[in-house]
């Protein structure tokens, strides 16, 4: 989405296999460009007025500044109030404690678009997940994933 942009991406959109949206992160933002263009991107995945769900890989991120949990909590809220109704769910792939810890309060301040799974990268069987998500079978997993709704 949008691959001719010259502004360097904290985050990569790959719709490839739509209805999945693969979005892999770089090792932090560098700059609020790269942050606008991460919710312009994000955006665009309402475009085909379908059904879509995200994978979210952010095993690569590092130290990012707590200010960028401030915008993203602003921009969920307005993705809520914007009733798009169109993401089924996230998951969030994380290797990071400090990350996870940014998710935590992201999340305690402002509820979810959608219901998030978050997965530690280690021994994760992506598809199968997925499957157990589609199949409404993820109980079974629940003390390997963090789960907010």
């Amino acid at each position: 989405m949008n691959q001719n942009n010259p502004i360097n991406k904290f985050a990569h959109f790959d719709s490839s296999n739509f209805p999945q949206i693969h979005v892999r992160f770089q090792s932090t933002i560098n700059h609020i460009d790269e942050y606008n263009q991460f919710e312009k991107d994000w955006l665009e995945c309402y475009q085909q007025n379908k059904h879509f769900y995200f994978i979210f890989d952010i095993s690569n991120v590092g130290y990012v500044n707590p200010i960028y949990t401030y915008y993203l909590t602003l921009f969920i809220q307005d993705l809520k109030a914007r009733n798009l109704k169109l993401l089924d769910f996230s998951i969030i792939i994380v290797h990071n404690w400090y990350i996870k810890q940014l998710l935590n309060g992201i999340f305690e301040i402002q509820k979810p678009v959608s219901t998030v799974y978050i997965v530690e990268k280690t021994n994760l069987q992506l598809n199968e997940l997925i499957q157990d998500i589609h199949s409404n079978n993820v109980k079974d997993k629940i003390d390997k994933i963090i789960i907010k709704k």
